[in-house]
């Protein structure tokens, strides 16, 4: 966040290529210290990890007892002997029940927002449905910074500007055996007085080698670029290519109500920036009701999320490490 308020205040052209990328938005990604890319399952992941939007699977689970699965032979048995054979089942193999998992239509709707110093706010919205034997996904993020101080080539002041900036995502996700993997084609619009435009390819994949243990990695920009504008010339400056790496471990069942998530990220085109660590804790409380902790290279933050289905509402605290001031996150997920 520190480089992106920076640049800001100063004149458009010394500024990097789209620092508002790297900018935090959504709630449970600021909760969980940015160690996001394992267990994004919504609309965002076109941001985060493409792979993510492969969780958007329509799959339903309907577990039927065994009375109900034989209650067809049941004309085979007097009713005293149906329920001898019943009794006796248990008692060999305990309770039965067969869990069947069926695949249907399934669409997330997915909105966030964030409160930043300096007058500045981001917003994101998207949509993830199932299609193609996949998952697609839509969304647009965008970022505006009121009243900015710019600089003309001199260090001379001038009149305060709004710095205003919108991406377009459109990708795609699936999932095989254990392996979910995903890719999402970004457009970008950037500026202040002068506009630029870009683009990126962002991939990813989540893996899941044994059901306590997930792990998830990201290229954003693996492909990208910004025009510039320098001497009435146009030229393009490559977009920074972020590695996101994470993993995390669910404490076994029958409680399975806490994750741990370790992480990092790297910017593999300036290798003089440190190396961001990532680490988050969910914890829950009830079935509808769960707390987060994380740290993003040591900066803290907390949250909390609210699931009663279709809606999945979350919100984060963090404090910012220029100013000092709190920042607000907050996010809204709806599944039909």
């Amino acid at each position: 966040m520190r480089s992106f308020l920076l640049a800001l205040g100063v004149f458009l052209t010394t500024s990097q290529a789209a620092e508002f990328l790297k900018t935090n938005f959504g709630a449970r990604s600021v909760a969980l210290g940015n160690a996001y890319g394992v267990i994004v399952n919504d609309p965002s992941a076109l941001h985060w990890n493409p792979a993510g939007l492969a969780n958007i699977t329509g799959e339903k689970t309907t577990i039927r007892k065994l009375e109900d699965i034989t209650r067809e032979a049941e004309s085979a048995f007097e009713e005293k002997e149906f329920s001898e054979f019943l009794e006796e089942k248990e008692k060999s193999q305990g309770p039965q029940s067969v869990a069947r998992t069926e695949r249907g239509f399934e669409l997330q709707w997915y909105n966030a927002a964030a409160f930043l110093p300096m007058n500045g706010y981001t917003g994101f919205s998207g949509i993830g449905l199932t299609a193609l034997g996949g998952t697609l996904g839509a969304a647009a993020y965008g970022a505006l910074s009121q009243r900015i101080q710019a600089y003309d080539s001199a260090g001379n002041a001038v009149a305060s500007r709004d710095f205003r900036a919108l991406a377009a995502y459109l990708g795609y996700a699936r999932q095989s055996g254990a392996l979910r993997w995903g890719f999402s084609l970004m457009g970008l619009e950037e500026g202040m007085q002068r506009r630029r435009q870009g683009g990126g390819v962002h991939i990813g994949a989540q893996m899941i080698p044994i059901p306590i243990l997930s792990a998830g990695i990201a290229l954003q920009n693996l492909v990208g670029a910004v025009q510039k504008e320098a001497s009435n010339n146009q030229k393009w400056e490559k977009l920074d290519t972020l590695l996101r790496f994470s993993f995390a471990i669910t404490t076994p069942p029958p409680q399975a109500n806490m994750k741990i998530i370790f992480g990092f990220t790297s910017n593999l085109d300036r290798r003089q920036e440190a190396v961001r660590m990532n680490l988050g804790l969910a914890y829950s409380l009830s079935q509808y009701l769960y707390l987060m902790f994380g740290l993003d290279h040591g900066n803290p933050a907390t949250g909390l999320g609210i699931m009663v289905r279709p809606l999945h509402l979350a919100y984060a605290v963090n404090r910012d490490s220029v100013f000092g001031t709190l920042q607000h996150y907050v996010e809204l997920n709806l599944t039909f």
